[in-house]
């Protein structure tokens, strides 16, 4: 078995670590095959000399007389720290804006009693205010969400009263928005369908395509209303079931 000890700065370069690195022969079934494996031993300073001499003395302490490698090492920014990125914790690399407002407030109440309490405390300012903003956003989202399900709320309720079932026998004409277009697979092949509304609100579906039509794209053409039924996307939505389009026109 062979060890060594080198100088590393650490997953988030916050700091100087020393670290050990062990070479050993195991077997594989009857092969011997070399393994290495690295372990942390402790932390060391944010600046290199200090952490040289903490090294060196925690190896002479330890009994161990082998030299401490340094490669070359990243700068220690240990006070270049973004407050909205969270580097511990069930939310760790993630930012403020994800967590819950009862675990941010946990996640404060811990880093005033961290470690390093000069640093913390700078920090700790910093992701309130940082949290502060956070939830103000989180606020006026939640409030545009509000009003945009209100808006739909009232849109789907004014559909529903305007959407009646036509009762004519002769062909009729219509002027409307086409709301959607799709096709899907049969036991027959691929059917298309198309959904109209006219400016009376008035819902209809067309086993076919309404010329080259799509969705979004004013339309007048010709019909006859085949039966009535309740659109199988939204059960409360009755729609009037055409037959024979024609003279489409695309505006």
């Amino acid at each position: 078995m062979k060890t060594r000890y080198f100088i590393s700065s650490g997953r988030l370069n916050r700091m100087y670590t020393l670290r050990s690195e062990v070479t050993t022969t195991e077997f594989v079934g009857n092969e011997p095959v070399t393994v290495q494996r690295e372990y942390h031993l402790r932390n060391l300073s944010t600046d290199l000399s200090k952490a040289r001499s903490k090294a060196d003395a925690y190896l002479v302490k330890s009994g161990k007389t082998a030299a401490t490698e340094v490669g070359e090492l990243d700068t220690i920014h240990r006070g270049a720290r973004d407050p909205r990125i969270i580097y511990f914790g069930k939310y760790q690399g993630s930012d403020i804006s994800v967590m819950p407002d009862d675990y941010a407030v946990f996640v404060y109440g811990s880093m005033s009693h961290a470690q390093f309490p000069a640093f913390w405390e700078q920090v700790a300012t910093e992701f309130a205010d940082a949290f502060a903003a956070a939830r103000k956003a989180r606020k006026a989202e939640a409030r545009r969400e509000a009003r945009a399900r209100a808006k739909q709320a009232a849109e789907r309720q004014q559909m529903l009263e305007r959407a009646i079932w036509i009762d004519a026998s002769d062909r009729i004409t219509v002027t409307g928005t086409i709301i959607d277009r799709f096709s899907f697979q049969t036991t027959w092949g691929y059917s298309t369908i198309s959904k109209c509304v006219d400016d009376a609100g008035v819902h209809y579906l067309y086993w076919n395509y309404l010329g080259n039509a799509k969705r979004g794209d004013r339309v007048t053409f010709e019909c006859r209303v085949k039966e009535h039924d309740f659109d199988r996307d939204d059960q409360d939505l009755r729609v009037n079931v055409i037959t024979r389009a024609t003279k489409v026109k695309i505006h």
